[in-house]
């Protein structure tokens, strides 16, 4: 199932709305090649692209939450570090991933 970009999910900071863009076209990808729709596009290597990509990004929106003092940074941090290991841990099962990511 795609996921559509909508101003629903912009924050209206330029960086995190281009990376929330990115984090969608990446999982509307692996939705396409799991569904057999994208042959050419080796699976282990975009589950490892989607991973960095997701860590990176994450890091850019903790990096302006402390920068602003957001609010509800410590619930946003803690659901990241919830995001992120479930996502390391689904990675780190898949056969044939280049690079395990360590938790």
């Amino acid at each position: 199932m795609h996921i559509e970009w909508g101003e629903k999910y912009a924050v209206h900071v330029r960086i995190i709305d281009e990376q929330h863009k990115e984090t969608i076209r990446l999982f509307n990808l692996i939705d396409d090649v799991v569904a057999g729709k994208n042959p050419e596009v080796e699976l282990a290597a975009l589950l490892d692209d989607t991973m960095r990509h997701l860590e990176t990004h994450i890091a850019t929106e903790e990096h302006y939450f402390d920068e602003f003092q957001y609010e509800h940074s410590d619930e946003h941090k803690a659901a990241h570090k919830v995001f992120l290991a479930s996502m390391r841990t689904a990675m780190n099962e898949f056969p044939g991933l280049p690079n395990k990511v360590v938790a």
